[in-house]
């Protein structure tokens, strides 16, 4: 059990690499959340704090370019949540969807489309349809989709979405 000092410290690391992050100031964020990662390892290896922390440093790795080092955070901050919360949680969902983009981003489109996929079905099923996060992953998807040339798919399931958000 940690104590309240711990658990400040790690505070205090976190927004200051989220300061950093809004100013645009990649590398002093990385380092500020790499400190917070150091904190938050002592909270155990099923503490959302940890994943959390992952999921940031990650982030300003992938702005950087550090694929690799944004993916291990990414399949990281992915195993503190399923330990966390189990394998079907819209939680989950946010890193399998951090997992497509990366993996987009690297160019290595099957990874990123199985990704993608389990993505929607979480969200979908955990957040509905109508919900922002989900029609985030639409959106990427169907740029994915149009990245590989399958612009008609994408143009289907757009639509298929479109109308499934429609009152009836």
């Amino acid at each position: 059990m940690e104590d309240e000092g711990t658990n400040s410290q790690w505070r205090q690391r976190l927004d200051a690499g989220h300061a950093e992050y809004e100013n645009g100031r990649y590398p002093a964020a990385e380092v500020e959340f790499a400190a917070a990662l150091k904190v938050a390892e002592r909270f155990g290896d099923s503490d959302l704090r940890l994943a959390r922390t992952l999921n940031n440093l990650a982030v300003v790795y992938q702005l950087q370019g550090k694929y690799g080092f944004a993916e291990d955070s990414y399949l990281r901050a992915l195993a503190v949540k399923r330990r966390a919360l189990g394998d079907d949680n819209a939680e989950v969902a946010v890193e399998l969807h951090n997992l497509a983009v990366l993996n987009s981003a690297r160019r290595r489109f099957t990874e990123a489309e199985g990704y993608y996929r389990r993505a929607l079905s979480m969200r979908g099923k955990h957040l509905g349809i109508d919900h922002p996060d989900y029609a985030s992953t639409v959106a990427e998807f169907a740029k994915l989709m149009r990245r590989t040339g399958r612009a008609d798919e994408a143009a289907l399931f757009e639509a298929r979405f479109r109308s499934a958000r429609r009152p009836g």
